[in-house]
């Protein structure tokens, strides 16, 4: 078998807004980003079946970690700038940084930090992102 899989710990995520940027992939559980597709009907007359055409693109993106002692990287400054309603651009590099590796970036609105804060276990947190404009998917 050919080594095509890579490690989800090499993974760098960032969310920059306004002239600020918070790494988000120190403490990171999961990131996920979800691409959809909207369709007009086009479904007339003796037709059998539903015809569809493509629409908008569209997507959503998702982070969840770990609330370490040090917070979110930016601390504070972070958690303004991951704020509901905030626009602004995250990187996902699923591979790193090196040359050559996929580097995906998407105009995002911040949906705000939840907290997960048990009594007696790790605190999480997550963010929720939806995409405003239209995906990049380039390379370092």
């Amino acid at each position: 078998m050919s080594a095509i899989a890579y490690a989800g710990s090499s993974l760098v995520a960032t969310w920059t807004s306004g002239t600020a940027s918070v790494a988000l992939a120190g403490d990171f559980r999961t990131v996920t980003y979800t691409p959809t597709l909207s369709f007009y009907d086009a479904t007339s007359g003796s037709d059998t079946s539903v015809k569809r055409i493509t629409g908008m693109a569209d997507g959503a993106a998702s982070f969840a970690g770990v609330m370490g002692t040090g917070g979110i990287t930016g601390g504070t400054t972070g958690f303004t700038f991951l704020k509901e309603g905030s626009y602004g651009t995250l990187v996902l590099q699923p591979e790193g940084t090196a040359v050559g590796k996929a580097k995906i970036t998407l105009p995002c609105i911040s949906l705000g930090i939840k907290w997960n804060i048990p009594y007696n276990n790790i605190v999480e947190y997550s963010i929720d992102f939806q995409q405003f404009s239209t995906r990049v998917d380039g390379t370092n």
